[in-house]
């Protein structure tokens, strides 16, 4: 393998494997593919607040009126976890309005104060793509 370290210097090694940790974005992998990857942007809030629903499951909604992928809420440390994916990043705010619109008129959501709010990206899983479940790993 050939890299240039910091753009200047370049350097040939010699590997039987290749240990690549630069997460999600995956440069290294674009370029030895020479091809763009899909990726989902996810988003979601934590908020003190209440609604109709199980605070013991975790619920997700595949409805593509709610998003471009999925949207989902769930309970943690007492907070309500209020999460959407799409596939265009800039169709978030829109697509967490409607997945806050249809949980206040359908499961009674009350949000009283948002208390932080993530973003991050995932490969996009589509139907073919192999994926590894371990159950009861003790870890």
């Amino acid at each position: 393998m050939t890299v240039a370290l910091k753009g200047k210097k370049t350097y040939t090694e010699e590997a039987k494997y290749v240990i690549n940790g630069e997460g999600v974005i995956v440069s290294l992998k674009k370029k030895l593919l020479d091809c763009e990857l899909p990726y989902i942007t996810t988003y979601q809030t934590f908020n003190q607040g209440s609604i109709d629903l199980s605070y013991h499951f975790f619920h997700a909604y595949l409805q593509p009126e709610l998003s471009e992928y999925d949207t989902w809420f769930n309970v943690k440390d007492n907070q309500l976890v209020l999460g959407v994916s799409v596939k265009d990043s800039n169709k978030v705010e829109y697509y967490y309005a409607q997945f806050i619109a249809y949980l206040i008129e359908n499961h009674g959501l009350r949000i009283d104060k948002q208390l932080e709010a993530d973003k991050w990206l995932m490969p996009h899983i589509r139907p073919g793509c192999t994926l590894i479940t371990v159950y009861g790993g003790g870890w």
